[in-house]
């Protein structure tokens, strides 16, 4: 496999939620402060073989392997539990699959899910639910395959 590793792999993409506003109000010097304490926030809920990067200004990307949907499903509420806690609301999407061939369609996943929290954050700002779990696992790319690997590793 192209991991090198068998299961199930997830795909994070985190995006900080007005992040903008911090630069603006506090200035550079600070936002990059709350982005490095950001990122030591995020890498403290993976594993050290877990790989993380900041691909923009305010987005993470992780990849973990032998990351199942439900496994992935508490790492992010348990990294949405530590950020709200440090006064941070970040935009979380997971996209699984067993295929890291097809990377393209794991990344479009989770990008997809990252907007859909994006969107229901701003349609919910201001009225004190934006550090509510939205996480569902819908996004998968093959849900059902995924689904019967599960059902057939816990039988055996």
């Amino acid at each position: 496999e192209g991991l090198g590793h068998k299961g199930r792999h997830s795909l994070f993409m985190i995006d900080l939620d007005n992040f903008k506003a911090i630069n603006d109000n506090f200035g550079h010097v600070f936002g990059d402060a709350v982005l490095r304490e950001v990122a030591d926030g995020i890498r403290s809920v993976f594993r050290p073989t877990d790989a993380l990067a900041r691909i923009g200004g305010d987005e993470f990307v992780a990849l973990l392997p032998d990351t199942s949907r439900e496994k992935a499903a508490l790492l992010v509420r348990e990294m949405r539990a530590l950020l709200t806690e440090a006064g941070a609301s970040v935009s979380i999407g997971v996209g699984c699959s067993t295929d890291v061939s097809s990377i393209e369609g794991v990344i479009r996943s989770a990008e997809q899910a990252m907007f859909e929290e994006k969107r229901l954050y701003y349609q919910q700002e201001g009225r004190g639910t934006w550090g509510a779990e939205r996480f569902e696992p819908r996004n998968d790319i093959d849900a059902d395959a995924a689904d019967a690997a599960d059902a057939a590793d816990s039988t055996s």
